[in-house]
């Protein structure tokens, strides 16, 4: 598997601008990401909203100005990588919502964020998560796998964790360790984007 720099998938800023439009609507530092899988071949560079996703978004990447979410379907894998999701093809997504109560522990989840959620998930283990771009060293999190449930994430290997009173959680199709590893490193290229203000008129 190849991960690709956002300056060669975002050249032009296109998906850095939609992440600091879904911060200042939401109101919420949210994850863009600047390490991703090599596009498939015939596969339009990430972004917001790209036709045919699972999650079918509209720049800038915001649903009902409640929750960030940015997924990327179709990517380039090798021989003998775990295929899945609609399509058959390989399938990320990557969201962010304000905490509920209990959010890590269980219990209560803000209902507007039902699409992106797994309660039923099965705990796998917790783990550090490199928060480095944000100058942080780390942070705790989860691994978790949604399975056997009738949710958009069914069969979905999930990473999460907590910041500033919000759920950050990147997902790949399938528990493998290819996938543990690819979770780990597109986590660790994440960086939290935070609204600007905007600046009062003179």
């Amino acid at each position: 598997m190849y991960l690709i720099p956002n300056t060669d998938y975002d050249p032009d800023g296109k998906l850095a601008s939609s992440c600091l439009r879904a911060a200042r609507r939401l109101g919420f530092a949210v994850p863009c990401p600047t390490l991703l899988p090599n596009e498939g071949p015939g596969m339009d560079p990430p972004r917001c909203g790209a036709p045919g996703e699972f999650f079918p978004t509209r720049p800038p990447c915001v649903v009902s100005d409640t929750v960030f979410l940015f997924a990327q379907s179709g990517f380039a894998v090798p021989p003998g990588y775990s295929q899945g999701g609609v399509g058959g093809g390989a399938s990320l997504v990557i969201a962010a919502y304000r905490a509920g109560k209990g959010v890590i522990g269980g219990g209560f989840e803000p209902y507007y964020a039902s699409f992106v959620l797994c309660p039923e998930a099965q705990p796998l283990a917790e783990i550090r998560v490199d928060r480095s771009p944000d100058g942080k060293r780390s942070v705790r999190g989860r691994l978790l796998l949604c399975a056997g449930v009738e949710r958009p994430l069914d069969g979905y290997l999930i990473l999460m964790w907590e910041e500033g009173g919000v759920v950050y959680q990147v997902a790949l199709l399938h528990d493998t360790q290819t996938n543990r590893d690819l979770l780990s490193a597109i986590s660790a290229g994440i960086e939290l984007v935070g609204p600007i203000p905007k600046r009062p008129v003179p």
